[in-house]
């Protein structure tokens, strides 16, 4: 009979049968990706996660995704652009729209809230993630990347977010309130894709 390996505990759990294996152990760092990361931050430096926000919504237009649920409309549109930024960042980050509110002076936590209640929903903010990652896959080089488009894992990584989120659903596997992302396989093309997803974990 075969021994057990060192690194996997057998046991139980809940009354049945269960499997636990120890963490694989650090692999060393590339010895390129010191230079990578030096050379990424003379280039750019530091950018926030907002002015990434914004910077995705002006070059793919996503935020015209997000339509009123009422029948008229009397924000200026730059004015509305603002508040969907703050709301979708504030919401995407758990960080909140009453922290939000306090970037502008001009905008009040209730006007965010009252921008979430009439523009912000599951439908739009699906096809505003639509939107960004089909620009994405139009932008990228079929010479470097290919022409395929469908390759994908089968597996996710959950992040949590509080239930006020509009994608949070609840997992059984998970035992949590959360947003499942999936990361492509294609490793460069995958993580920008995952980048955006995550940004955007509405």
């Amino acid at each position: 009979m075969a021994k057990k390996p060192k690194d996997v505990a057998i046991g139980m759990k809940r009354g049945k049968g269960w499997i636990t294996l120890s963490p694989l152990p650090k692999q060393p760092e590339s010895k390129h990706l010191p230079r990578v990361k030096t050379e990424i931050l003379r280039r750019w430096g530091i950018i926030g996660l907002l002015d990434i926000l914004k910077e995705a919504a002006i070059l793919t237009g996503c935020l015209d995704c997000f339509q009123s649920t009422g029948i008229g409309e009397s924000l200026p549109l730059d004015l509305l652009h603002k508040r969907l930024l703050l709301c979708i960042y504030g919401m995407g980050t758990n960080m909140g729209l009453k922290r939000m509110a306090g970037v502008d002076p001009h905008i009040t936590a209730e006007d965010l809230r009252y921008t979430r209640r009439r523009y912000l929903h599951k439908e739009h903010l699906r096809a505003a993630i639509a939107q960004v990652v089909n620009a994405l896959l139009h932008a990228r080089l079929e010479a470097i990347w290919g022409e395929a488009t469908s390759t994908c894992a089968s597996d996710s990584k959950k992040f949590h977010a509080v239930d006020q989120n509009l994608l949070t659903q609840w997992h059984a596997r998970y035992r949590g309130p959360g947003v499942p992302v999936r990361l492509p396989c294609r490793t460069p093309l995958g993580r920008h894709l995952f980048a955006v997803k995550v940004l955007y974990v509405l």
